[in-house]
């Protein structure tokens, strides 16, 4: 019993110590990448390298990926911090080859630990550029897509626009013809009978036929072209017709009127 609580007690220890250490790794290797992303001194960088893996051993590349998303998140110019890195790497290398009084199995150590990182945020640059292309052409599409469906939305409109428009012009038609063949059999039954009634009353009421069918042709044409052009000019032709017409029948009236009046008094 006592010593399966020793046992757990010891277990718990060491997870805990291995979190810890865990965490003091990933911070150290941040501050280690922070550094290696600006200027350095070669050799001073190049003992903090070494002490960390001496230290820790190896490295975490979920430290790594936290970094770059971190350099991201600040605003800061991941590119051109990844290409520091790459370069401050290579310096660090170079330096270690061309030492005549380095450690060899050390420096061999950090230079493959050195590569593994590069090669890591090297890989993530290039997925983190995918992803900004990809995100390029998803807004890309995405505008393609608004663009057509607000054409499809002008093109249902003028749709609806042009039914509207062939029905106007259906009507307005329709009722151009029903207009001619009521006014043409309502003056036929008019001057079928022109013997029975006086010169006087059958001008007045061609005029006036002519006066009520001619005004209803006008304002179904007018709106015709009001619907087709949007063109609300005044038509003087219509004006002058009116003004015809009526003159010719108060002149009737009063040619008759007249000729009442002489018979009369004769």
């Amino acid at each position: 019993m006592l010593d399966n609580i020793y046992t757990n007690s010891d277990s718990n220890a060491i997870e805990q110590s291995n979190s810890h250490s865990i965490i003091d790794s990933n911070s150290s290797l941040e501050k280690i990448l922070y550094k290696l992303s600006g200027e350095i001194n070669v050799e001073a960088m190049k003992h903090d390298v070494r002490g960390f893996y001496d230290k820790y051993k190896t490295h975490n590349y979920v430290a790594i990926l936290n970094f770059i998303i971190d350099l991201e998140c600040k605003g800061r110019d991941v590119d051109s911090n990844i290409a520091n890195i790459v370069k401050n790497i290579d310096d660090i290398v170079k330096m270690s080859n061309n030492s005549p009084f380095n450690n060899i199995d050390e420096d061999v150590v950090m230079k493959e630990k050195l590569y593994e990182i590069k090669d890591f945020i090297l890989l993530e640059q290039l997925r983190m550029q995918q992803v900004r292309d990809l995100k390029v052409s998803v807004n890309s599409f995405s505008k393609a897509i608004e663009s057509i469906e607000s054409k499809a939305d002008n093109i249902k409109k003028e749709i609806e626009e042009s039914k509207k428009s062939y029905i106007t012009i259906l009507g307005i038609f329709s009722a151009v013809v029903l207009a001619f063949v009521g006014g043409l059999t309502f003056s036929t039954s008019v001057l079928a009978n022109m013997h029975m009634v006086s010169i006087y009353r059958l001008i007045f009421v061609i005029c006036f036929i002519s006066l009520f069918f001619g005004n209803i042709l006008y304002a179904l044409f007018n709106f015709l072209r009001t619907t087709i052009s949007n063109d609300n000019k005044d038509n003087f032709i219509v004006i002058i017709f009116n003004a015809i017409i009526v003159s010719i029948m108060i002149l009737d009236i009063l040619v008759y009127l007249f000729f009442v009046r002489a018979v009369f008094k004769f």
